[in-house]
């Protein structure tokens, strides 16, 4: 497996992933959007609202995972 390291800017080949040394970390979501290997601390929980008849806007819209109209157009 080739993989990335970002810290170390450099790609290196692991004979087998996860790596033999490798040890598992818990991170835990913290207030703003951060992450921590400390417990989160308490706190209000966050809400969110999705009405589907008023979605997120999509650049292009649905040609993004459609592809352009005319790629859609069947031959008759």
């Amino acid at each position: 497996m080739r993989v990335y390291l970002q810290g170390a800017n450099q790609w290196r080949d692991l004979p087998l992933y996860p790596p033999a040394d490798a040890r598992p970390e818990r991170w835990h979501l913290q207030s703003g959007g951060g992450l921590s290997t400390a417990g989160a601390p308490h706190s209000t929980p966050d809400r969110y609202r999705y009405d589907p008849a008023d979605p997120t806007p999509a650049v292009l819209g649905m040609s993004r995972i459609m592809g352009p109209p005319a790629s859609r157009v069947s031959a008759s």
